[in-house]
């Protein structure tokens, strides 16, 4: 992987879901957001992709790693809203996100997953 990049291994097995969060991620990390170091997963509708960060480099991957530490699961929309910067906690109280694992490591992956300037 480049310092600084988003990778994506294999881009032809992946899911529009994984395409689109690509974009997003590599704009944030140009836009200088930190990369967390860890393993999460994200699950939208049936499209499911894990997330590995160095602290300097990110890694895209198709499916559902064991080696997550938080999985988070919902539909496109409620992943939206979130990117959107529409908060977490209230998809979350209401069942339109589901968390597994350790909810407190995801914390530290939300400011890449918020499309920059967009209103909260």
């Amino acid at each position: 992987m480049s310092a600084g990049k988003v990778e994506m291994p294999d881009p032809g097995k992946m899911h529009l879901a994984g395409h689109v969060l690509r974009a997003l991620l590599e704009s944030n990390v140009r836009a200088g957001a930190r990369v967390p170091r860890g393993c999460i997963a994200v699950c939208a509708g049936q499209m499911g992709l894990t997330l590995v960060g160095d602290g300097q480099r990110l890694l895209l991957e198709a499916g559902v790693s064991p080696e997550a530490r938080a999985v988070v699961s919902g539909s496109l929309d409620a992943f939206t809203d979130v990117a959107l910067g529409r908060g977490m906690v209230l998809p979350v109280l209401t069942g339109r996100l589901r968390l597994a694992g350790n909810p407190l490591a995801l914390l530290a992956w939300l400011p890449l997953l918020r499309v920059r300037g967009a209103s909260r």
